[in-house]
């Protein structure tokens, strides 16, 4: 089955501050997982190439063999495709990247869409830039709602989880901006490090529970077999807390 990525780069300068945005699909048209990037600063077409190269890398890590990419850059598709020559020295190694990380899958196609139907990976990367960190979107229920493969139900969900021995991904969760003071009763130290696995740790904070796993739980379900990190703000109104995620497989 074919899995699908809608991707988008954006600059606010153009060279300036940048984000990538990433919208996946799984091989049965479900959401998989939705992304933006902060890439500090970029022209807009080096962020629309951060797009592509992130959503290879996420759709590799799900196990996904056959991708169709969607994307609102004219010029990206064409060099891809060999329509267009790639004169920018910026954009030669970029691509040269994507070229390289599209030859890992068993077939691939990349396509021109309007922006107008490229909502979702534009305004993932437009709220990289608002926050200026990475950020993950996933419905949690739904995503604890995974389906089986004959399933005809169009709930939203990720991925299949990968049947066999190995143990759950683990995902330790570092505080790397306490709380403001007053607004968080629970122990949230800089510093201080939380491990999820199928269950949250002990006194960790209810309230930053909502937004932490949605990353949780996306990374589990899209990128098990790879370590990778993520940032996470809690959503709760003036705490301020910052999180990193770091995804760890289990052996």
């Amino acid at each position: 089955m074919t899995w699908k990525a809608y991707i988008d780069g954006g600059s606010r300068g153009n060279p300036g501050k940048a984000g990538a945005g990433v919208y996946m699909l799984d091989g049965q048209n479900r959401p998989a997982l939705a992304a933006g990037f902060y890439l500090g600063r970029k022209t807009n077409n080096e962020a629309e190439y951060q797009g592509l190269l992130n959503s290879l890398r996420l759709l590799k890590a799900a196990g996904a063999e056959k991708i169709h990419v969607f994307s609102d850059s004219e010029l990206l598709v064409r060099q891809i495709n060999g329509e267009y020559r790639v004169k920018a020295p910026g954009l030669k190694p970029l691509f040269e990247q994507a070229k390289a990380g599209l030859a890992r899958f068993g077939e691939w196609r990349i396509t021109h869409v309007y922006r107008e139907q490229n909502t979702m990976a534009d305004s993932l990367a437009n709220r990289a830039m608002d926050m200026g960190e990475d950020v993950v979107e996933s419905d949690v229920l739904s995503l604890l709602k995974l389906e089986g493969p004959n399933s005809e139900s169009e709930s939203v969900s990720g991925p299949p989880v990968r049947s066999g021995s190995a143990r759950p991904t683990t995902v330790e969760v570092r505080v790397v901006r306490a709380p403001e003071a007053g607004i968080c009763a629970a122990d949230m130290a800089l510093g201080r490090v939380f491990i999820f696995s199928e269950v949250t740790p002990a006194n960790f904070c209810m309230r930053a529970i909502p937004s932490v796993c949605k990353g949780v739980i996306s990374m589990q379900a899209a990128l098990q077999k790879q370590d990778t990190t993520i940032i996470v703000k809690c959503e709760h109104p003036g705490c301020q807390a910052v999180f990193e995620l770091c995804c760890r497989s289990s052996i």
